[in-house]
């Protein structure tokens, strides 16, 4: 007895199919837009030691909590300047904080207040934690796009 098994074509193939079908649907949608660098220019840091650290978060379920991805750089004089490459068009909160002694996590003293400098996006502040994700919101529509945070 002989079995139907179904035969595919070549990975090349299905790889062209899938590109033009790609092509075709970006080039008929008006919102088919490329990713966007995204450079957060962060001041009010205390001093040069540790490392200036910034996360970014894609919705108010994660916010700020579990971030989609984290950039941190050297602290330094004036305004740390970091980026996040290719970051699709939409919606983000930005979180950003000092890490002071570079232990790799925001310190926190008496009643888990942050003792280490910290801010958001669009300089949101909560009144008994952190701010809402709607308050810290940013969009990101530009190849280039830039915000500033001041640590506090």
């Amino acid at each position: 007895m002989k079995t139907n098994t179904p035969t595919y074509p070549p990975t090349y193939a299905r790889f062209a199919r899938h590109a033009a079908r790609l092509a075709w649907v970006c080039a008929s949608s008006i919102t088919c837009a490329a990713a966007a660098d995204l450079t957060v220019e962060i001041s009010g840091h205390r001093s040069t030691e540790g490392k200036v650290r910034a996360a970014l978060y894609k919705d108010s379920t994660s916010f700020p909590g579990t971030p989609l991805r984290g950039v941190e750089g050297p602290a330094s004089q004036g305004t740390v300047v970091l980026t996040f490459k290719e970051v699709p068009p939409g919606a983000y909160a930005l979180s950003a904080y000092h890490d002071e002694n570079g232990n790799e996590k925001m310190d926190r003293g008496l009643f888990k207040i942050p003792s280490e400098p910290y801010g958001f996006s669009r300089d949101a502040r909560g009144d008994k934690g952190p701010p809402e994700f709607r308050d810290a919101q940013i969009e990101v529509r530009d190849p280039a796009t830039k915000i500033s945070i001041k640590l506090r």
